[in-house]
């Protein structure tokens, strides 16, 4: 990064400074996100299951919208 930043130098100081003060703790199978509406076709037994069966679909979509139908999809 310094590379790239070269012309900043203070820059990758002050990252550095504050990357070294910061305490950061992420846990896993947190749910972060707040509950929200779910389609009827995607609902299951728990609020948490219903949710990433919708993320799934829209994630599929998505991609098959942006890169079309592959082999690894048929």
């Amino acid at each position: 990064m310094r590379y790239l930043f070269r012309e900043l130098p203070e820059a990758c100081d002050n990252t550095l400074l504050i990357a070294e003060r910061a305490s950061v703790t992420i846990e896993f199978d947190n749910d972060a996100l707040p509950e929200f509406p779910i389609p009827d076709a995607f609902r299951a037994a728990t609020h948490k299951e219903g949710a990433n069966r919708l993320l799934r679909d829209l994630v599929l979509r998505g991609a098959h919208e942006r890169y079309g139908e592959t082999s690894a999809t048929k």
